[in-house]
């Protein structure tokens, strides 16, 4: 009888540690888009993208600053939309 209830309470002990270390899986948060993919994302949308860049920094540790149509780079024949992508680093 004192062997069964070990046995048990072995067993129930086991099991809600089990349970208790059992967590989901958690991903980190993406955060938000850095300069790459912003470029990346226009250019697949078809845009001619004109980079102003303050910093050295690769574009993939760079945040954008500022998002708009470029006017400078207007090419009639060119067909595609300009947009000026300003980024600091």
């Amino acid at each position: 009888m004192k062997r069964s209830r070990f046995v048990t309470i072995t067993v129930c002990v086991l099991a809600a540690v089990g349970l208790g270390s059992a967590s989901p899986v958690v991903t980190a948060p993406a955060g938000p888009p850095t300069a790459q993919d912003t470029m990346d994302s226009l250019h697949a949308g078809g845009y001619t993208v004109v980079l102003k860049q303050v910093g050295v920094a690769p574009l993939t540790e760079c945040s954008v600053t500022k998002l708009g149509p470029d006017h400078t780079a207007f090419d009639a024949g060119a067909g595609a939309p300009a947009v000026c992508l300003h980024v600091s680093c």
